[in-house]
């Protein structure tokens, strides 16, 4: 529908980027801004074909990332679904078994199942409370302020704030050398990838580094001074400045950064694999230990 409504448009005689203006859900700011330098500057093809380029790399990187988080999320969600079974079917059963006989158990055993009676019986309100804070954080996350403060404390995390950053900025540097390379002026480009982050503490930098550079500074030395961004980029950025070579500069940053983020995914899932095992084996052994336990002590007694 989209697609006939465009050929439509430019049967009217209206341009290429004013039919891809009425499509702001499908094509982003980036992508009309590009558009319409190209069409004034008649680079229309090569400003399209460095936009499908970007676009698939950006796919291929996404693939890559859902590919390799499968297995990891199935066993995490396999572990989940064996724990609730465990917890609100199977222990419970022994613990009416145990209460029946009457005799003392043992404090490991007793202390297992009143944690898991009180998590069945009062199972309905907890379910209800965690619905009820993840929809108020939900509901918090998309007002303004606790927008940027989300932004900000995904950046802070420990090792996936890293990884995240690093996808956040090779996707800017990508962004960033495609608009230079079109002869999109600084400002602008700066403008249009701030919006194009995704996250608010980068994009409120971004435009710091916009509002430095109109008044006389350099782009190195405006990103340093944000304090945000790695030492690698502002010293990249620098000799791309001295050298006019800054989109093939812009363009080789993302291509590391963007294998950087490639490897500590697939080592983070690799060792999360192991850390999920682990985690279910020693809650398997709890509560096996909390079932066997009196099943010796009442052997032990009978000889």
């Amino acid at each position: 529908r989209c697609a006939e409504d465009m050929v439509q448009q430019l049967n009217d005689g209206k341009s290429f980027s004013e039919v891809v203006s009425r499509h702001p859900k499908i094509f982003n700011a980036m992508f009309r801004g590009l558009v319409k330098v190209a069409e004034e500057s008649g680079k229309l093809p090569e400003t399209l074909k460095q936009l499908a380029d970007y676009l698939e790399k950006a796919d291929r990187l996404q693939r890559r990332i859902k590919a390799m988080a499968a297995y990891p999320m199935f066993i995490g969600v396999f572990f989940i679904v064996v724990c609730m079974i465990m917890t609100l079917f199977i222990l419970p059963q022994f613990t009416d078994i145990f209460g029946g006989l009457g005799a003392e158990l043992p404090f490991f055993t007793r202390a297992v199942f009143s944690a898991n009676n009180f998590f069945v019986d009062n199972f309905l309100a907890i379910f209800l409370g965690v619905v009820v804070l993840i929809a108020a954080l939900v509901f918090y996350g998309r007002t303004p302020g606790g927008s940027y403060r989300k932004d900000k404390l995904k950046l802070a995390m420990p090792y996936a704030g890293g990884c995240l950053k690093k996808y956040i900025l090779a996707r800017f540097c990508r962004s960033l050398a495609i608009m230079v390379h079109s002869g999109v002026p600084i400002s602008t480009a700066l403008e249009i990838c701030a919006e194009s982050t995704g996250n608010q503490l980068i994009t409120k930098n971004v435009m710091g580094v916009r509002e430095l550079i109109m008044t006389g500074n350099r782009i190195a030395a405006s990103l340093d001074k944000t304090g945000i961004f790695p030492g690698l980029i502002i010293r990249m950025v620098g000799v791309g400045e001295d050298s006019g070579q800054l989109p093939e500069v812009l363009d080789n940053v993302s291509d590391l950064y963007e294998d950087q983020v490639e490897v500590s995914i697939m080592t983070s899932m690799a060792l999360f694999e192991p850390l999920i095992i682990c985690v279910f084996g020693a809650f398997i052994l709890v509560i096996v230990l909390a079932i066997y336990m009196p099943i010796f002590m009442v052997s032990t007694s009978v000889r």
